[in-house]
């Protein structure tokens, strides 16, 4: 009688470490899933940066190169207005 009780309080264990050992896996599965989708959004939002920071550049150099061509438009026109003074004065 004793060792069936203790039969059963044993089995009554292992199902209940049955039990936490099948949720434990769920909850890894959860885990590794929102580790996936969150790895994937990393991915995503790294190459949004990297466009980003490439559009940045594109725009920085193109901003050099207008500012050097403003400056020649300038000087020219310094000039411009420089020889049509000294024409018409």
């Amino acid at each position: 009688m004793a060792s069936e009780k203790l039969g059963r309080q044993l089995e009554a264990e292992v199902s209940e470490t049955n039990a936490k050992l099948a949720e434990m896996e769920r909850e890894l599965r959860d885990v590794t899933a929102h580790r996936n989708r969150l790895q994937l959004e990393l991915n995503d939002t790294s190459s949004r940066l990297q466009t980003a920071e490439n559009q940045l550049s594109q725009a920085q150099r193109a901003k050099t190169t207008l500012v050097a061509q403003l400056d020649e438009l300038r000087q020219a026109t310094d000039e411009n207005s420089a020889a049509y003074s000294k024409v018409y004065r």
